[in-house]
């Protein structure tokens, strides 16, 4: 079966966090591929992005990635998909990851993997989003262990992702109780549920945004295709699991079902992946972060690329800062 299979029709986009050069190495890798490129970094004033920004890839600087002591401190980098759908869609970020990775970008403990799920189907209707956020955020935190057992601990890296179990003391007995949780979410409304979830210079692994979307942020960076693929889809499944409880198309108590014979995290991951459907994912999820190094290579143009505004990134790029190789 091919990887892509696991993949629904529900729009995505990924935030790829690396390091090995700068953003204007990284947009001159894009450039030669002929992609709608925005750059976001290096003005002289803010640059104020476009209405179809979404519609380009979007490089800027991260100031939470570090490069290391052997590298520049500018030589990181972070890649914002286009909204993305389906094969084709995936087909485009796995090439920018392979010429990256091909160019010489690698990931560190500070590199960070990022899915924004789309839910502008449900978002305009309150009662609905509600409903899908406390869905989303309780099959999480049910199967949390078999979710952390693929993600590198990365002690850093909690300031940008700490896990949802982190914001609930455990029961009585030390253990961490599973329904008293679902429940104090299940009574909060959608201000309760956001302070639920705030912690000082800390951000969950799963956050709402503005741009209608359920953010993913626990994985590490990596840079290997099949790896990303995984952690994708296991998003996309979480996502599309939690729609159906919002719906009354599934419902909580198979979940908890699903969650009470684990006693270990790969089991727990595996309950996971059969309640969303997906157990076939196991293999991507265990997928090494890196390939094996390459030769460097070129990136070839996607055939048929039609998307508005493929000329501009030319425009968008900064010609007076000179490249860094």
């Amino acid at each position: 079966m091919d990887g892509t299979d696991f993949l629904s029709d529900r729009a995505f986009g990924v935030e790829i966090e690396a390091v090995g050069f700068d953003p204007y190495r990284a947009n001159s890798i894009l450039m030669d591929s002929s992609r709608p490129v925005l750059l976001r970094c290096g003005m002289t004033a803010p640059q104020t992005p476009p209405d179809n920004r979404f519609e380009f890839w979007q490089i800027m600087h991260d100031d939470t990635v570090k490069a290391g002591s052997h590298l520049p401190p500018d030589a990181v980098f972070e890649l914002a998909s286009p909204i993305s759908q389906g094969a084709n869609g995936w087909q485009d970020i796995a090439e920018v990851m392979q010429a990256m990775f091909d160019h010489g970008a690698l990931v560190n403990d500070t590199s960070n993997l990022q899915v924004q799920m789309d839910l502008r189907d449900v978002w305009e209707n309150p009662a609905l989003r509600l409903a899908v956020k406390k869905a989303i955020t309780e099959i999480y935190i049910v199967f949390e262990p078999g979710i952390d057992s693929i993600i590198r601990p990365r002690p850093y890296r909690h300031r940008y992702s700490r896990p949802l179990r982190d914001y609930f003391e455990p029961g009585k007995d030390g253990r961490f109780a599973l329904q008293l949780v679902c429940d104090e979410i299940n009574r909060c409304n959608e201000d309760d549920l956001e302070k639920l979830f705030t912690w000082p210079n800390a951000k969950p692994a799963v956050k709402f945004r503005g741009y209608k979307t359920a953010e993913y942020r626990a994985h590490q960076g990596v840079l290997n295709p099949d790896r990303a693929l995984g952690w994708l889809a296991l998003c996309q499944g979480i996502t599309e699991a939690g729609m159906q409880i919002a719906q009354g198309l599934s419902s909580l108590d198979l979940m908890m079902e699903s969650a009470q014979n684990p006693t270990t995290p790969d089991e727990s991951l595996m309950c996971l992946l059969q309640f969303i459907g997906k157990p076939g994912l196991w293999p991507l999820l265990h997928a090494p972060e890196m390939m094996p190094r390459s030769a460097p290579v070129s990136m070839k143009p996607l055939k048929n690329t039609t998307r508005p505004g493929a000329r501009l990134g030319p425009q968008l790029f900064d010609p007076s800062r000179p490249e860094r190789g």
